[in-house]
Formats: structure tokens, C-alpha cells, sequence
């Protein structure tokens, strides 16, 4: 199979995957993407949009986003740190902590599905291939930073001017 089949296929799958997940989040209105956020909250509840990024892999300003979102839905509230006033904090709100065991549910249900018809060492190869992609990807990104880091300022874009 040639690279770019198995790239189509890949991101073929990947946005079929994305589908199916926006589909079971959205009778609890809850966004794809946010499903992680509060997946982090189930674990450790209070973090700072600073440390929900890091967890994640994105940036701050878009938790801050994401977290203004779901405080309009009801899913978290955001509130100073007590000891710390500088700090913002993203903390669960009830409905947020309720919807655990159900959004857990739909998801096992789904895996089981997507899953289904491979054998344990199967599951663990496409696992194994998974994450080469992904270190894959990070050597991708750290290259084309290191060549930006590297061009003279008169060949990098000017944000300003693209923004305008």
C-alpha cells in the first residue's frame, strides 16, 4: 500500500472517529474537544487553564475558550485561586460531575464497537503503530519550529499584515 492511501485512510478514519464522537456528546450538550477537558476535571478537579493545556497539548488561550463555553452550558465555573489571586481555576460544576458515568458509558460502548473483531496482540500493534505515528508527528513539528527559528526575519510572515 502506497503512503498517500494509507494516509487517506488514516484521515479517512480519524474524521469518521471524530463523527461518531461529536454524535454521542451532543445529546449532552457537550462539544468535541470538550469531552477532554472534562475528562482532565474527572481526574483533577481545579486545574488552571495552564495546566489543562499542558495535559491536553494545546494552548492556554484555547481552554480559556473552551472553559468560557462550557461555563455558558454549565459544565464548570471558573474561579479565583484562593491562595494564589492571580490565577484562574476551571472547577466541575454538578451537571459536569454527573455526566462522568454516562459520556464513560457511551464511549466504552463505542471502543468495544470500533474495536471489535481485533485480538488482544492486534490491539496492541495498531497501538504500538499509533504512537510511531505520533513521535512521528512531534519530529515533524519540532523540525518545521527549528526551520522557522532558523529563517531571517524578512522570510517569516509578518502576523500582522495577514491579519489585516
Amino acid at each position: 500500500m502506497d503512503e498517500s492511501k494509507l494516509i487517506r485512510l488514516f484521515t479517512k478514519t480519524t474524521k469518521r472517529m471524530r463523527d461518531v464522537a461529536a454524535h454521542l456528546l451532543g445529546p449532552y450538550d457537550v462539544r468535541l474537544g470538550q469531552n477532554l477537558l472534562l475528562e482532565e476535571l474527572w481526574l483533577t478537579d481545579g486545574l488552571t487553564p495552564g495546566e489543562a493545556a499542558t495535559r491536553l497539548g494545546i494552548t492556554g488561550p484555547t481552554v480559556v475558550r473552551m472553559a468560557q463555553r462550557m461555563e455558558e452550558t454549565g459544565l464548570v465555573t471558573r474561579r479565583r485561586d484562593d491562595r494564589d489571586g492571580r490565577l484562574v481555576r476551571i472547577y466541575l460544576t454538578d451537571r459536569g460531575r454527573q455526566l462522568q458515568e454516562p459520556i464513560e458509558v457511551e464511549f466504552q460502548q463505542r471502543d468495544v464497537r470500533l474495536l471489535a473483531g481485533f485480538s488482544p496482540q492486534e490491539r496492541a500493534q495498531l497501538a504500538g503503530y499509533l504512537e510511531r505515528i505520533l513521535a512521528n508527528l512531534d519530529s515533524y513539528d519540532r523540525d518545521r519550529q527549528s526551520t522557522r527559528d532558523r529563517a531571517p526575519d524578512a522570510q517569516r510572515p509578518n502576523r500582522r499584515m495577514a491579519a489585516g
